[in-house]
């Protein structure tokens, strides 16, 4: 019998004394986020827990009716956050070379006994260890001796630095840092405490790259240089919320017997959420959709954003991007994703994924590298593209004729749209340029937007990025009336040019205006008398 977190909290190991109550939620039609045969452990012997248990039910019975909601025909209606969170399977870290990241046993002890004490709000559900079984548990995870950590150079930090850098480099987005927050979801860690688990050498390569300590963690590797790295492990170090728990907590023991704390974990299964030596990998967080209609490209899709907790950063669905509320300027946040399928091209949603650029490299909050693999990108330009109800596919460019490229380009001239967007192939900035200013390089237009959507945002900027956007409206009033003589014209030319734009425009514009002079210069020195006819 597979053991799983019944809905007091409290993890029971799998026995044959035990009852399982099944209950199987049948929701009205529409997305199910909940829809799954949800058992929970009811240990009859003990009346009290029985009866919770079953209270507890009742409430999470009720709580998917209400989730569920109604259903307007023909319409996808939008699962809140948690239930996309709840549609995720348990997986924890993993409990292997502990020895390297666990500064004190105190806490590995005082976080067996009741993680819930140690980080409110923890995912991981009270285990119901005695005393004991918690020693014996952390002397078995604890067996071997902590690697030298000679080669790691991870003192010599600024902690000042490294609480900046915790808010500019995005980390902000999905870590709480006090007691009394909550991180981005339960699954994510508060860090309020973690001055007082881990190891100096091992947070500096846990942040360095943490897919070599946890190949399926949602932890993205982040653009940092290593002394970037060594603030942020100084400010991390500082933080020892709940130092009261450890010296409360029953002093570890080597004498405990390791053997015992093995068998424990098998008893309580907890190789099913957390990697455990000796013992199956346990299953993944979610499978993607195998089919590829709109319905499971959003379930794929919703799960993958819930996982690596997209909403941290970007606003998708309503909800999200709260990391703006840390910055010392509103304008450097991430972008919403809303409606990022009408905007993108597919394939290079999918390529920008695998392998993220700086799209503003005068920012220091960018995207960081998630380790997504080919199916999982795919999955995300997928989703997006359901959202916006539009064909996972890249829409054609036409090259346009000369005239229309020509006008465009005067066009661009005329309206100074480069004072916003640099058009540098290097994409840096001029000295003195305030980067508030400033929005994504026209460059990357061709291969990164589609021209429907440039057209769409030049004629209604306001409506298609929000009131905030700070594109002014130039060819229409946000009532739709005529700004300029010709608005389509001017927008049409615009988009023609800026999808085969090679070269900053006012290299263009100098060309051209050089060929211009040459040509009147040609015409000046003719002789028309010496031409024959």
């Amino acid at each position: 019998m597979r053991c799983r977190h019944n809905a007091t909290g409290v993890h029971r190991p799998s026995a044959p004394a035990q009852t399982s109550l099944w209950i199987i939620l049948i929701l009205p039609p529409g997305p199910r986020p909940l829809l799954r045969n949800i058992r929970m452990p009811l240990p009859w012997s003990k009346r009290s827990q029985r009866r919770r248990a079953t209270q507890a039910g009742l409430r999470l019975l009720l709580t998917a009716f209400i989730l569920a909601g109604p259903r307007t025909a023909g319409v996808a209606a939008t699962p809140p956050p948690d239930a996309d969170n709840a549609a995720l399977n348990a997986v924890g870290p993993p409990l292997t070379a502990l020895p390297a990241k666990i500064a004190d046993p105190r806490w590995l002890v005082a976080w067996l006994l009741k993680p819930s004490q140690v980080r409110p709000g923890t995912s991981m559900p009270d285990s119901g260890f005695s005393t004991d079984e918690a020693l014996a548990v952390a002397r078995y995870l604890l067996t071997g001796a902590a690697p030298a950590e000679a080669g790691v150079h991870w003192q010599g930090g600024d902690s000042r630095t490294g609480e900046q850098l915790f808010v500019s480099r995005g980390c902000r987005g999905c870590h709480a840092i006090k007691p009394d927050e909550s991180s981005v979801s339960a699954r994510v860690p508060n860090l309020s405490g973690i001055g007082l688990k881990v190891r100096g050498a091992w947070l500096f390569n846990w942040i360095k790259a943490p897919r070599t300590y946890n190949p399926d963690t949602p932890m993205p590797r982040l653009v940092l240089t290593d002394d970037e790295i060594r603030h942020l492990v100084a400010f991390l170090l500082t933080r020892k919320a709940g130092a009261e728990h450890l010296a409360a907590a029953p002093r570890f023991t080597a004498t405990a017997d390791p053997a015992q704390g093995r068998a424990l974990i098998a008893r309580y299964e907890c190789a099913q959420c957390h990697a455990v030596a000796g013992s199956p990998p346990p299953a993944p967080a979610f499978e993607l959709a195998r089919d590829h209609t709109p319905d499971a490209a959003l379930s794929s899709g919703r799960k993958l954003v819930a996982y690596y907790n997209c909403r941290g950063c970007h606003r998708i669905e309503d909800t999200g991007g709260a990391i703006a509320q840390h910055l010392e300027r509103k304008t450097f946040a991430p972008p919403t994703l809303e409606a990022e399928g009408a905007r993108v091209q597919t394939s290079w949603l999918t390529g920008f994924l695998q392998h993220p650029t700086a799209l503003r490299p005068w920012l220091q909050l960018r995207m960081p590298d998630y380790g997504f693999s080919p199916a999982q990108a795919s999955a995300f330009a997928q989703y997006f593209a359901a959202l916006a109800a539009i064909a996972a596919v890249d829409e054609p460019r036409s090259p346009g004729t000369s005239d229309h490229v020509a006008r465009g380009l005067r066009r661009v001239a005329h309206y100074k749209c480069v004072q916003c967007h640099p058009t540098s192939v290097d994409q840096m900035l001029p000295e003195g340029t305030d980067p508030e200013n400033l929005s994504i390089n026209l460059m990357l237009a061709k291969t990164r937007l589609r021209s429907t959507w440039i057209k769409d945002f030049l004629a209604r900027p306001k409506a298609i990025a929000g009131a905030q956007t700070r594109m002014p409206t130039v060819f229409y009033s946000v009532d739709g009336q005529p700004k300029v003589e010709t608005p389509q014209e001017d927008i049409d030319d615009i988009t023609t040019y800026l999808m085969g734009m090679t070269e900053p425009p006012e290299v263009s514009l100098r060309a051209a205006d050089e060929q211009r002079a040459a040509e009147m210069k040609r015409q000046h020195d003719t002789d028309w008398m010496k031409i024959e006819y």
